[in-house]
């Protein structure tokens, strides 16, 4: 452990090193996989060719969550190209900035190097923290936000109330709570559970300033975002009930990369939890994160029951910084010397093993849109393509899959044109199937297209190609 212990002692090149692992797994294979859905979508709202006002009513019209992050996309966008192949790239700044707060965090908890390092490696080779960086969507940022928000708190619970810039300090906080707002609905766990902190549990006298910047800014956002609440309310997410085998591992699984990892973190968790819960003397920023972790799993599945489920494993992204933190403290405080070590040891080798496998694998979860493409370059027959939704009925869908279509790189290097309507010649149909029983595409094939013969098809992971031949008298 002596390398270990002098690369402790010099933070600066600690830190270094993990930034630049955090870096690089989060941007190696970043666009290995192809933009899903979801990620289409983001990237039609985030158009920089457009006003924001019409931003807004593509927001309105097709999101279910607030609009900041599609407004960074969209300056993004402006700055560096309107290129699909950058949507992701967005998230690797921020995986960065989540990094640093956290280790900000770590450091604010305890002093024990041997902790940081601990918890900043089980981070940075974190597969599901990754997998939402390399996604062009709102998670990690949400992940971001509540690293920067709980670190805030952190620092007004432990400044000296009479230093000169508390009242900045205060600010600030209020900046950032407003922000989180409005940057996922979930944030409204997080600070339903710092209003409970600081009512029942804080040993210190409760903040009222920091409950009233709480206050007012959910009444701002409630202000300001009536609309999209209301919408958010009509919508129906295809998220299905919780089930018993989600009370076996709390998306540990998930959160952990595989059924063995989730399993022996669920584990270590439990056993952590025990030795902080036995330990005369609590940290009481652990006390907090425990109380965030208690109630973003308890109100979903309460709300889940009396009204509809809402709980995904992906909303509650920030618990995985908790887990982590939680872990890393138990191991380093509450254990012996050497059962410490070897415990830090293989938990470090097990979560890059994983991710190293991971990305050695490289499965594929996205649809092969780019494969469809080179398929129809290498039959080198039409330049025309025709791309659509499964069922093909969905008018807002279809212009969102015809938008990212038109500017992918490949399809403009290629001198392809994406058609809205059947051409009188031959031409290609890509058929997009998220369930990838290709059911709909099939069928409607051959009802879609009566003046074409289907002269083949060929099938890629969510995708289907369709080749048309103009029939002939």
């Amino acid at each position: 452990m002596k390398p270990i212990q002098t690369l402790l002692e010099n933070r600066l090149i600690y830190f270094s090193l993990i930034v630049l692992i955090a870096f690089f797994f989060s941007l190696y294979q970043i666009n290995i996989e192809n933009l899903w859905y979801d990620e289409v979508a983001s990237f039609w709202v985030a158009d920089p060719n457009i006003s924001f006002k019409e931003t807004n009513e593509r927001w309105l019209k097709s999101e279910h969550t607030p609009i900041l992050y599609y407004i960074i996309i969209k300056f993004f966008f402006k700055f560096f190209g309107y290129d699909p192949n950058l949507l992701r790239i967005v998230n690797i700044p921020i995986f960065i900035i989540a990094l640093i707060y956290f280790n900000l965090i770590l450091s604010k908890i305890s002093k024990n190097s041997l902790f940081i390092f601990f918890g900043s490696l089980l981070f940075i080779f974190n597969s599901f923290l990754i997998s939402y960086a390399q996604e062009g969507r709102v998670f990690i940022f949400f992940c971001m936000m509540f690293l920067i928000l709980i670190n805030q708190y952190m620092l007004l619970y432990q400044s000296n109330k009479n230093i000169p810039y508390i009242k900045f300090q205060y600010l600030i906080l209020f900046l950032i709570i407003f922000t989180i707002l409005n940057t996922f609905i979930f944030s409204f766990l997080i600070l339903g559970s710092l209003v409970f902190y600081e009512f029942f549990l804080k040993k210190n006298k409760t903040d009222f300033i920091i409950l009233s910047s709480i206050f007012i800014s959910i009444f701002l956002f409630i202000l300001l975002n009536y609309q999209f609440l209301l919408n958010l309310i009509k919508f129906e997410a295809p998220i299905q009930q919780t089930n018993m085998s989600f009370y076996y591992n709390f998306y540990f699984r998930q959160f952990f990369g595989s059924k063995i990892m989730g399993i022996i973190f669920l584990i270590i968790f439990l056993f952590s939890s025990y030795k902080f819960i036995k330990s005369h003397k609590k940290n009481e920023n652990i006390t907090l994160l425990f109380v965030i972790f208690f109630f973003s799993y308890i109100i979903p599945i309460i709300y889940g029951f009396m009204f509809k489920p809402i709980l995904q494993d992906k909303y509650i992204i920030y618990i995985v910084p908790i887990i982590i933190c939680v872990i890393s403290y138990s191991v380093t405080h509450y254990l012996k010397y050497k059962t410490q070590n070897i415990l830090v040891i293989f938990l470090i080798i097990l979560s890059i093993s994983n991710q190293i496998l991971k990305n050695i694998k490289a499965d594929t979860n996205k649809p092969m849109f780019k494969s469809s493409i080179k398929k129809i370059i290498e039959i080198n027959q039409s330049k025309l393509i025709f791309v659509t939704y499964t069922d093909n009925k969905n008018n807002l869908v279809f212009s969102q899959m015809q938008n990212y279509f038109k500017n992918l790189p490949l399809i403009k290097d290629k001198n392809l044109s994406i058609i809205s309507k059947v051409p009188n010649s031959d031409f290609f149909l890509i058929c997009y199937d998220p369930s990838n029983t290709y059911d709909l595409c099939l069928k409607d094939s051959k009802i879609m297209f009566p003046k074409h013969d289907l002269y083949d098809q060929v099938k890629f992971y969510q995708v289907i190609l369709f080749h048309y031949n103009k029939k002939t008298l």
